[in-house]
């Protein structure tokens, strides 16, 4: 392989760049400095060095990241600082991607690597590889609402596949999905709110409906359905009973973070080739 090449395929620019690097004498091969960029070499064999520094030749790549928040799951944004961004100056980054995404907010877990196959394969939804995340909850989730996070829950149009849902206690859980929609695990949480939201919501209105019904009905028969101030009483208590197991998720705004549940204190646990 010519040795532009070589360290072209290392990341280390493009051609013209290279050839730059290779007139600066700051490439030894096998110890002695090379100028010429057409030198061939054994990309197996001989030992190439950049600035006192092995270059290791693989065609493709692996980075496993512990992400931070504040970042989004992106190669580049204008705007935006990206996961590339944590990436130390060691790394390889020509061709280099994320597998997937976390949002800019998640912390976890974050494949990265030039090998697309393999990007497209850990991907697809036939392969379901299974991603599982760590939630944290300002409100107790329930039992009920494990069980509706494992039948599958709608998040907007699209009814997500059945998932594993482990309460870890009162306001954390694990949630395994094997999907990749687009925020999909704070959708599912806030799916399973809003559909106790909506039992709040019409337990209110269904005891309005009853006391009106009873009122239509004693002014029509007065003498066969009795209305007075026990039924207008009996209709609240049982209207406060029912909404007041609710209310807290009707006007609670619920704040989570979601993390990859295997995570390490270190930003990179794993390079390989």
């Amino acid at each position: 392989m010519r040795l532009d090449k070589f360290l072209t395929e290392c990341g280390l620019g493009s051609r013209k760049e290279v050839k730059s690097l290779l007139t600066s004498g700051k490439v030894k091969v096998n110890g002695e400095i090379v100028k010429n960029p057409q030198s061939n070499i054994k990309e197996n064999e001989d030992k190439v060095e950049y600035n006192n520094r092995v270059l290791e030749y693989s065609k493709f790549r692996y980075y496993i990241m512990n992400k931070k928040a504040g970042y989004i799951t992106a190669v580049e944004d204008p705007r935006e600082k990206t996961v590339m961004e944590l990436l130390p100056e060691w790394v390889i980054k020509k061709e280099l991607a994320p597998v997937g995404r976390l949002d800019k907010d998640t912390e976890g877990l974050l494949l990265l690597t030039n090998d697309g196959q393999l990007n497209h394969k850990l991907l697809a939804p036939k392969s379901h590889v299974e991603k599982t995340y760590y939630a944290e909850l300002e409100k107790d989730i329930s039992s009920e609402d494990i069980e509706k996070l494992e039948n599958g829950v709608d998040i907007g149009g699209y009814i997500t596949m059945p998932a594993k849902a482990e309460i870890v206690d009162e306001k954390k859980i694990h949630l395994t999905i094997k999907e990749g929609k687009f925020h999909q695990v704070k959708k599912m949480l806030e799916a399973v709110k809003k559909e106790t939201g909506h039992i709040a919501c019409w337990s209110g209105a269904g005891t309005i409906l009853m006391i009106v019904a009873f009122a239509v009905c004693h002014k029509l028969f007065p003498d066969a359905v009795p209305f007075d101030y026990k039924v207008v009483l009996g209709g609240v208590i049982g209207a406060a009973v029912s909404v007041g197991n609710f209310t807290g998720d009707l006007f609670y705004h619920q704040r989570y973070t979601a993390s990859d549940h295997q995570q390490s204190k270190w930003p990179y646990l794993f390079h390989g080739a």
